[in-house]
């Protein structure tokens, strides 16, 4: 075997350790600087945010470079899926999730010390799930018997008769992942736009439940505008306590050719999975309807698709889910007016004082559902900054405390070499790496709190000089305290030495205690 030699995984580790501990310092005293700017920006917020109870009221004229807080209703525009007939009158956005259920392999290693020699054992299991993406099953291990199909094989599913859309096969890139349809500009009652940071933060997205009108007047509703038929046939219900959009398509006419409406979405058997007599259908209550299909036209040459369905899914079916973000809901937003009347984020103006993260300053903004008064928004808003402050750090330390193992890792194989040491050997060991890992914590969570208190220094000087004034006259306190208590003691010491001390019986110079004069010569 060829390779490295001895010294090399140790200096390696050593050099890596000190790369992410370094890195880790850095991350920290940007996370500090962070932290003060939003804390600064959500205090200007606070003292220049106006609040308008009536929207209407916000002109873009008189009001431009102001930050705003109220509370109206978004419109949409009308949204469609022209490949699965699903429109919306007044939506925001229509979204469209194509998945396959398809094998899955997953992998897993077990390593057993036998000896010298390590036993490696690999286990290779397979089930199936929904997935908005293609796996590619001619890379299993054991592809027999788990095998996804291809793009190909759903060209020419059968039925059709190759006229209107339902003889049309689908596009193969409708089958996997998502499309979006977006209105563009997202407009508000008071005739203000969202602009397009505050437009992704539009909450209220719901579920499109499809159900299949059917009949003949799947043609009338086809040949009328998009708009009049979701107007006509969208409705929004209550299903297991969500809240959901249903919409009425028609499978013959609005649906790619191969799928059906099943359980409120579009779906689609795999059209390579087929049987020509009802004895080849097994016996299950949810195909019933494909074995009557079956013997009441047992004379037919054509193939009939396999009766799979969302609830008992098989490998290759596809199923089409579309979800609606609808205009019409009431929120609330904190945002600065432009002249243009479109709403963005909110910078306070630049501090001539402090830090370049100070004066550069942070964005301020917010969009949610529903009504909420300015005192909530800039709470929530500072809660947010709190956590990721507490996040960052914690991610920081825990760089540190890495980097900071991996340097004193040579240490730890020099531990190793107790273990050769009789009777105590494995116990001199443990607490050798016991002892090297608190060393490393200690000085990786040292090493955090003086990168913090840098970075306050250098961010909040004024805050960093008092907290500092604070620590020096506590400590001078401390230190008058102890030397007045050492002195007392030292001179205690010495009338003791001295027999001088007042509180001794018979010592010190108390004249009631001297020996009386005697006068008898």
């Amino acid at each position: 075997m060829g390779g490295r030699g001895p010294s090399s995984s140790p200096v390696a580790a050593v050099a890596a350790g000190l790369c992410v501990f370094w890195a880790a310092m850095a991350f920290l005293y940007w996370n500090e600087g962070e932290a003060v700017a939003r804390t600064a920006a959500l205090d200007a917020a606070t003292r220049e945010a106006v609040t308008f109870a009536d929207a209407d009221a916000i002109d873009p004229a008189r009001h431009a470079g102001a930050l705003v807080h109220f509370a109206a209703e978004t419109r949409g525009a009308p949204l469609a899926d022209a490949d699965f007939g699903v429109s919306h009158p007044d939506a925001l956005r229509l979204t469209r999730r194509s998945e396959t259920y398809q094998w899955f392999e997953h992998k897993r290693e077990t390593r057993t010390e036998e000896g010298e020699d390590v036993r490696v054992e690999t286990t290779i299991t397979y089930d199936t799930r929904w997935s908005p993406k293609r796996v590619n099953s001619d890379r299993f291990e054991h592809p027999a018997g788990h095998r996804n199909p291809r793009d190909d094989e759903y060209a020419s599913p059968p039925g059709g008769d190759g006229d209107g859309k339902k003889g049309t096969p689908v596009a193969a890139a409708a089958f996997f992942g998502d499309v979006s349809f977006d209105a563009g500009t997202v407009s508000l009652t008071n005739g203000l736009a969202l602009g397009a940071e505050l437009a992704g933060r539009v909450e209220g997205e719901r579920r499109v439940r499809l159900v299949d009108a059917g009949g003949g007047a799947g043609a009338d509703r086809r040949s009328s505008s998009s708009e009049e038929n979701s107007q006509k046939n969208l409705a929004a219900v209550r299903e297991d306590g969500e809240l959901v959009v249903e919409i009425a398509v028609d499978a013959a006419s609005d649906l790619p050719r191969g799928y059906r409406v099943a359980d409120g979405v579009a779906y689609a058997s795999f059209p390579g999975r087929t049987v020509r007599s009802a004895e080849s259908v097994p016996n299950e209550s949810d195909e019933a309807e494909t074995r009557r299909e079956l013997e009441a036209n047992a004379d037919a040459p054509s193939l009939l698709p396999f009766a799979s369905s969302p609830a008992s899914p098989a490998v290759g079916d596809r199923r089409v889910t579309h979800a609606v973000l609808p205009g019409g809901e009431t929120h609330t937003i904190l945002a600065r007016v432009t002249p243009e009347g479109v709403l963005e984020p909110w910078i306070p103006p630049r501090s001539g004082s402090g830090s370049g993260f100070l004066r550069r300053g942070r964005s301020v903004w917010d969009v949610r559902r529903g009504v909420a008064p300015l005192e909530d928004v800039l709470a929530s808003l500072e809660t947010s900054n709190a956590a990721r402050r507490w996040g960052f750090r914690l991610a920081g330390f825990a760089g540190a405390a890495l980097g900071t193992s991996l340097v004193a890792q040579p240490i730890g194989a020099l531990a190793e070499a107790l273990r050769f040491v009789p009777l105590v050997g494995d116990l001199a060991a443990t607490f050798a790496h016991l002892g090297v890992a608190f060393a490393s914590v200690s000085v990786a969570f040292c090493s955090a709190l003086g990168v913090v208190a840098a970075s306050w220094v250098s961010h909040r000087p004024h805050v960093a000089a008092a907290a500092l004034a604070g620590a020096v006259g506590a400590a001078w306190i401390v230190r008058n305290r102890s030397r007045e208590a050492r002195d007392g003691d030292a001179a205690r010491e010495e009338r003791e030495a001295t027999g001088s001390d007042p509180g001794r019986p018979g010592g010190g110079d108390d004249p009631s205690e001297a020996p009386a004069p005697d006068y008898s010569r």
